[in-house]
């Protein structure tokens, strides 16, 4: 039986509702848009939508969400997939549709446990995923000039190994912090999937300033301060800002279109970093 869920977007606040079919061994995932006439849209790379998530934004404010498109400059798609993403990839589900009923993928409480829960129900019993994975046989890097970087090694044993360090620099009250997570373990929805999407308390109040997430307090979604702590709310992990980050990493690097067999190491890095990464393999390996 399909699963549904319901909610709003992130940055949007639109409602919508997202159903979760699965589908036959082979068939791989594919999002599409309730009532559309479109052929569905398969979540990769070459989807990325190119377009600012946000009309506040300008142009060249990228990578704060990861969103498809049926072509990359189409003015609607999928936007904010990466914690589906991230639940599909943790949970080794390769073969399914999405619906969406809506602009963007319902934020619910900002992490994929939700989604991980919906996705249980669909698929009783986790599969395996069926497509053959992507074999590293030499490192492959991408870093900006702000410090962040990615690197991705070769690994003998099968699967892919996660690391993500969240460090806002000397300067920064804010205490650095590590996550990581082997794909060989079966811990993703205890571990990862809880992690809940965060702003620090200078970026939220500037960004509502700008008209985004003005339908959210902290009780919704977590915002901390300078010190890493929660703003009327409470943390999930002591580290739960660096498991998120790690959450949006899996999330993003499912974008290749099949499992990597790798291990990855980020630094600092967001999604716009992460999205690079998955090109510049793309474009060595195929």
């Amino acid at each position: 039986m399909p699963a549904t869920i319901t909610g709003r977007g992130l940055f949007s606040g639109a409602p919508a509702t997202l159903t979760i079919d699965a589908a036959p061994t082979g068939t791989g995932l594919w999002l599409r848009h309730a009532g559309s006439s479109e052929a569905p849209t398969p979540p990769t790379i070459n989807y990325l939508s190119t377009l600012p998530q946000h009309t506040c934004f300008p142009p060249q404010i990228s990578g704060r969400n990861t969103t498809i498109a049926h072509t990359t400059a189409a003015p609607v798609g999928f936007a904010t997939i990466e914690h589906l993403m991230s639940a599909l990839a943790g949970l080794h589900i390769a073969n399914a549709t999405i619906t969406l009923d809506g602009p963007e993928v319902p934020i619910l409480d900002g992490s994929s446990l939700p989604f991980v829960h919906a996705l249980a129900s669909v698929f009783p019993a986790t599969p395996r995923n069926d497509r053959a994975p992507l074999i590293l046989d030499r490192p492959v890097e991408v870093a900006d000039p702000r410090g962040s970087r990615i690197r991705a090694i070769p690994r003998d044993a099968p699967g892919t190994f996660y690391s993500y360090t969240l460090d806002y620099g000397p300067t920064s009250s804010f205490p650095a912090q590590a996550a990581e997570f082997d794909s060989t373990r079966d811990d993703y929805a205890r571990d990862v999937a809880p992690a809940r999407t965060f702003s620090l308390i200078h970026e939220a109040q500037a960004l509502q300033k700008m008209g985004l997430f003005t339908h959210l307090t902290p009780r919704d979604m977590l915002v901390l301060d300078g010190h890493g702590q929660p703003i009327d709310n409470k943390l999930r992990f002591a580290n739960e800002a660096a498991r998120h980050k790690l959450l949006d990493l899996i999330g993003d690097v499912a974008l290749l279109g099949q499992p990597i067999q790798a291990d990855i190491f980020a630094e600092r890095s967001g999604h716009a970093l992460t999205h690079e990464l998955v090109r510049e393999i793309l474009r060595q390996y195929l």
